[in-house]
C-alpha cells in the first residue's frame, strides 16, 4: 500500500489532533496517512467510494452508516477529551445574554440554534435527553440550522438565537480562548455519551486493521487526554438514545 486516506469531519478544534494522528500513523506504519480537512461532500464520497481507510466522525453518523450498510467498517478507537477521565462527551445547553433561564424546560418557546439535523451533540442528543425527562411535546419554538457548532454559539452571542446545543469538546475549547462567552449562560447538560469515534474500513486486512488500532491507543496528542480501546457495543447507546429521541417534537 502506498497511501491511505484518513477523513475527519468534527468540529475545528479536532483539526490539529487529526493532522498528528495522520502524521504518527505515517511514521508508525511506514504507510502515508493522508489528511486533508473535510467538507461533507468529501466525506460522503469517502463514504460511497470506499476510497477511505480510516475515520473519525460523529458516532450517530459512524452508526447509522455502519447499520445502514453505507459504510464498512468496525470501531476500534475513541478520545479522551481534555479534562475527561473516560471517552465521554455531552451537549451543553447554552442561553443568550439576559436570559432568565435556570434550566433547559425555562426555554419553553425560545429560538434554538443546531448545528446541524444529522448531528447527535448540536441536535438528536437534546431530544434524546428531553425524551428521558418525559418531555416529548413541543419546546422549542423554532429552529435555526446554522451549519457548525461555532456559528450556533456565535448566533447567540449576536441575539439572533435565544439558545443552542454545542458539543462539550467544542465549548470548552472555545470557552477558553474567546472571553465573550462570558455573556453566554449554561442552563443545562446531557447525560454523557460515548465520544465519536475511530472507525477502520473493513477493506484493508484484519493485520493493517489491527496496527492503526495499536498505533491510535499508543497515542497521546496534544489536545487529547488519550485515545482508547472501543468497539461497536459502546454505540448502542446512541443507538437507543436515538431510538427515543425520534419521538420528540420541536
Amino acid at each position: 500500500m502506498s497511501g491511505l486516506a484518513f477523513i475527519s469531519y468534527l468540529g475545528p478544534n479536532t483539526v490539529p489532533i487529526a493532522r498528528q494522528l495522520g502524521d504518527r500513523l505515517t511514521d508508525e506504519l511506514a504507510i502515508d496517512f493522508a489528511w486533508e480537512p473535510a467538507t461533507w461532500a468529501d466525506l460522503q464520497t469517502a463514504i460511497d467510494s470506499g476510497a477511505a481507510c480510516l475515520f473519525w466522525m460523529c458516532g450517530l453518523l459512524t452508526v447509522e452508516s455502519i447499520d445502514g450498510g453505507q459504510l464498512d467498517a468496525e470501531i476500534v478507537a475513541a478520545p479522551v477529551f481534555p479534562g475527561e477521565t473516560a471517552s465521554v462527551y455531552r451537549s451543553v445547553v447554552i442561553a443568550g445574554r439576559g436570559s432568565e433561564a435556570q434550566s433547559i424546560d425555562d426555554l419553553r418557546g425560545a429560538h434554538l440554534a443546531i448545528n446541524g439535523t444529522g448531528s447527535w451533540s448540536g441536535y438528536h442528543s437534546l431530544r434524546a435527553h428531553l425524551a428521558e425527562l418525559g418531555s416529548f411535546d413541543r419546546l422549542f419554538g423554532s429552529v435555526t440550522e446554522t451549519g457548525s457548532h461555532d456559528a450556533s454559539i456565535d448566533q447567540v452571542l449576536a441575539g439572533a438565537a435565544d439558545c443552542a446545543a454545542i458539543d462539550s469538546s467544542v465549548w470548552d475549547d472555545r470557552n477558553g480562548r474567546d472571553p465573550r462567552l462570558k455573556e453566554i449562560r449554561v442552563v443545562g447538560r446531557t447525560r454523557d455519551w460515548p465520544a465519536p469515534p475511530f472507525a477502520v474500513s473493513r477493506a484493508i486486512d484484519a493485520e493493517m486493521r489491527r496496527a492503526i488500532a495499536a498505533s491510535l491507543t499508543r497515542s497521546a496528542p496534544v489536545g487529547l487526554e488519550a485515545i482508547v480501546p472501543a468497539d461497536d457495543a459502546d454505540y448502542d447507546l446512541i443507538r437507543r438514545g436515538m431510538a427515543l429521541a425520534r419521538d420528540v417534537a420541536w
